[in-house]
């Protein structure tokens, strides 16, 4: 087999030692050890990587400003609905019942800040949206939908309603079958399908989950998310000290929780750092997630510099990138080959057996015959959970994959040339595909795959 390509340049050794010595760790202490302790300082202070950090630190502090501004946007959106909202209700008899009453007033004294609740998490503005929301299903269930159609989008359902007093008089007729019991009226009910007001909440709430999820592999995501570990570890409980949570004021709520979700990353690292760690209770700090993170940073450094500092890999091996990537389907053995140089022998991987009769054999017939930039339909299974039961997921996605919805992708064709996917990690790439490949007792390829390839399709 090839041996792992190295991904930085000779300038930046030791970083490319500590990230090899983490990856290999299998105790959670003596990896946030090595995270901590020498990859992170070795990030954050070498000039080398200066540029990578602005730019981490840019593209950051843009999320934070779209943030701010679409606060801006739903407060403004959510005050203006319920105005248009009041105005369209107004003089019907619905709103003439203690419950809507109670739900208006309370909606009121939220948009205007004039509630006497003042502990609220989140903001007043979002939890004025969710009164508002369920103000309108009430509403369209009540049968005055037409008074909100700007609002939200109607559909109905099918209900059966017993006819009591039918179902009483057939009875004194005798024995009747069960199901001739009873007898029903089908009508449908109405019921909020969506909700089209305030569009920029929906918005706001996508990008601050954002900032917070552990499985993005968004760079700069991935960058604050070890940012985060390496604090962690590294402060002191003195930093606690002088912090006292108080939510009468958006900003000071703001603070207390920030400070809350400060404390509770700390203690989690704290314990991993003591090793009083529990394998079941701790889940931000997991030694697979932050492996994850550690081979994405390592592949965005080594792209940047590449643009920024190209002659730091003059020296480099010309084979980091591949030349090919093949894709190939043997009766029902799914087999994947990386061709290091053209025209030599690719080193090839099992990654998939599937039965005849599975849903995966069936994907995998569709692939072996579609061309380059079709898109391949899975209607019985989400396109994610397809690609996941057929050992397609990972860096392999990457590859062959590319702007999936629900149930389609589009497939970018069975051989692949390297350069078109310089994203790709090729380090993690072939520890996936060599991680499959021995789950299989690890085969020889067939030999057709050894030989040069018949190209169908390129991307």
């Amino acid at each position: 087999m090839h041996n792992e390509p190295q991904k930085l340049p000779p300038l930046l050794g030791p970083l490319s030692c500590f990230l090899k010595e983490a990856l290999q760790e299998t105790d959670l202490s003596s990896f946030f050890h090595i995270v901590c302790e020498a990859i992170m300082p070795f990030i954050s202070q070498n000039s080398l990587l200066e540029p990578i950090r602005k730019e981490f630190e840019t593209q950051r502090q843009e999320h934070l400003d779209l943030i701010s501004r679409l606060e801006k946007a739903t407060k403004r959106q959510v005050h203006d609905s319920y105005k248009k909202l009041v105005a369209c209700l107004k003089g019907s008899e619905i709103v003439k019942g203690e419950y809507f009453s109670k739900c208006l007033s309370k909606i009121d004294g939220l948009v205007n800040n004039a509630t006497e609740e003042r502990y609220y998490t989140p903001n007043e503005y979002e939890i004025a949206y969710e009164y508002m929301k369920d103000l309108c299903c009430e509403v369209v269930e009540k049968s005055y939908g037409h008074l909100i159609q700007e609002f939200v989008d109607i559909a109905h359902k099918n209900k059966h309603i017993e006819n009591l007093v039918d179902t009483r008089r057939r009875n004194q007729l005798g024995l009747l079958k069960d199901q001739d019991m009873a007898s029903f009226t089908h009508i449908q009910n109405p019921y909020v399908e969506r909700v089209k007001f305030a569009p920029a909440l929906r918005k706001l709430q996508d990008e601050r989950f954002l900032l917070s999820d552990l499985e993005s592999e968004i760079p700069w995501v991935v960058y604050n998310h070890l940012c985060t570990a390496y604090w962690s570890w590294s402060t002191s409980k003195s930093y606690f000290t002088d912090k006292s949570l108080r939510y009468e004021t958006p900003l000071n709520r703001a603070r207390s929780m920030l400070w809350l979700e400060q404390h509770s990353c700390w203690c989690e690292m704290q314990a991993i750092k003591k090793r009083k760690h529990s394998e079941i209770g701790g889940n931000l700090f997991s030694i697979n997630r932050y492996k994850k993170h550690l081979s994405i940073l390592e592949t965005k450094i080594t792209l940047a510099l590449s643009r920024h500092a190209p002659e730091l890999y003059q020296k480099q091996d010309k084979n980091e990138v591949p030349y090919r990537y093949r894709l190939c389907l043997d009766y029902t053995e799914l087999w994947f080959a990386i061709e290091w140089e053209k025209g030599r022998k690719p080193d090839c991987y099992l990654i998939a057996k599937p039965n005849h009769s599975s849903s995966t054999y069936e994907f995998f017939k569709l692939i072996s015959k579609a061309e380059a930039g079709e898109m391949i339909n899975a209607p019985d299974r989400t396109i994610a959970d397809l690609i996941k039961r057929s050992n397609l997921s990972g860096e392999i996605r990457k590859i062959f994959f590319c702007k999936s919805s629900t149930y389609e992708v589009k497939f970018n064709g069975l051989n692949i040339l390297g350069e078109a996917k310089d994203q790709v990690n090729v380090t993690l790439l072939v520890k996936e595909v060599s991680k499959l490949h021995q789950g299989y007792r690890s085969p020889e390829p067939p030999a057709f795959l050894l030989s040069k390839p018949a190209v169908k399709s390129t991307s």
